[in-house]
């Protein structure tokens, strides 16, 4: 790999790298919920993987300019790495038994 190909693959990860220290600077914040070192990596790389593929649709979809992906991509990881606990939470406190048996049959 040349450095001309190490700085272009570098720089297609900007994003992610920016919501990176997003997830990063918001788990401080959710100390209490992160209990083990597993879930502050989930936590961190699921707000990297949202920035890093959602940045450029918001970009677009809000018009800002390209100086704004950076922030926009930071943002993004803060608020993704909150999202997917909230999202964990609640599939982890749903019955999806329960709604399975009621929808596809069982006690009638």
């Amino acid at each position: 790999m040349t450095w001309l190909q190490l700085h272009e693959f570098l720089n297609s990860l900007k994003w992610a790298f920016a919501g990176c220290v997003g997830a990063m600077i918001v788990s401080r914040f959710h100390r209490d919920e992160l209990q083990s070192k597993a879930d502050y990596f989930v936590f961190v790389a699921s707000g990297a993987a949202i920035a890093h593929f959602l940045t450029a649709g918001v970009v677009e979809w809000l018009t800002f300019g390209p100086n704004s992906a950076g922030a926009i991509g930071f943002l993004l990881g803060a608020f993704g790495g909150s999202l997917m606990q909230a999202v964990g939470r609640s599939i982890k406190n749903a019955d999806l038994w329960e709604l399975i048996r009621r929808r596809f049959g069982g006690d009638r």
